[in-house]
């Protein structure tokens, strides 16, 4: 019997079907400088603190170990299993940062990432730009590069491509510095604009931005502008319609026998 095998897989395990090589999970970062080990958003803003982010530290590293590491500046802690993380106090500022700026805790053969407190980024921050236009490579590294020096110090610029291809898409990624004397969590704008066009920016601990609409403030999952799918709703019964009891009877039995009962009832009566 035949059969349609345009529906079926390839047997080769290479093959990729045409929306499964133009996706989001088929693209690659082409940044050349090693990104922060962790972007993950720790539970506390105590700027005088740094955290350990153990989510990916294996069972089997002794944990007295971390208390020979850490520095002697260090004065307390707090810690939660449940998120894997474990925060580490100074008395003053200065040692924190300090402390972020090592990157990671060298514990044995482990390096367990050291990220600083919610609302401060690290001295090298990976900020995501989204809805760039396509242009040439060349044109936008620059135009990224001279619109974004006004509020940081870009360290490398590089688009998100589909792998296996020089093809760029709209998003691109950036490394980047604070400005000396300046806040990088301050400084930087959700929304810049390139060739008349809106440019969405994201890092951790940003504020929520929303493709759908192009503003700051809720995610596209929450856009108002959204077009919701319409959902069946149950119409109210109207009033001056005579509901017809449910009797059984098909719609022959009311077209054909209901008169002939009527002509027998009054031939009856006549009687």
């Amino acid at each position: 019997m035949d059969t349609d095998s345009s529906t079926s897989a390839p047997a080769d395990p290479k093959f990729q079907r045409v929306f499964e090589a133009f996706s989001w999970s088929n693209a690659q970062s082409n940044l050349t400088i090693t990104c922060p080990k962790s972007t993950r958003i720790p539970p506390g803003t105590d700027p005088t603190s740094a955290f350990l982010d153990l989510q990916r530290i294996p069972e089997d590293l002794d944990g007295r170990h971390i208390f020979e590491a850490l520095p002697e500046e260090a004065v307390g802690t707090k810690f939660r299993a449940d998120t894997k993380f474990i925060q580490i106090f100074f008395d003053e500022e200065q040692d924190a940062d300090n402390f972020i700026a090592q990157g990671s805790l060298d514990v044995g053969h482990f390096n367990i990432p050291i990220i600083p407190p919610k609302g401060k980024l690290p001295p090298l921050a990976l900020i995501k730009l989204d809805n760039v236009p396509i242009r040439s490579r060349k044109f936008l590294t620059e135009t990224i590069n001279e619109i974004m020096s006004e509020y940081c110090a870009p360290v490398e610029i590089a688009p998100v491509t589909l792998k296996g291809s020089k093809l760029i898409t709209t998003r691109w990624e950036m490394l980047a510095r604070a400005i000396p004397d300046t806040n990088l969590n301050h400084s930087l704008p959700s929304i810049i604009e390139i060739e008349g066009q809106k440019v969405l920016l994201s890092w951790s601990g940003s504020p929520p931005t929303c493709l759908q609409c192009l503003t700051v403030g809720h995610i596209r999952k929450n856009c108002p502008r959204r077009v919701k799918p319409a959902t069946n709703v149950k119409q109210p019964p109207n009033p001056k319609q005579k509901e017809v009891p449910q009797t059984g009877k098909t719609y022959a039995n009311i077209v054909l026998w209901e008169p002939l009962n009527t002509k027998r009832f009054w031939k009856r009566k006549q009687n």
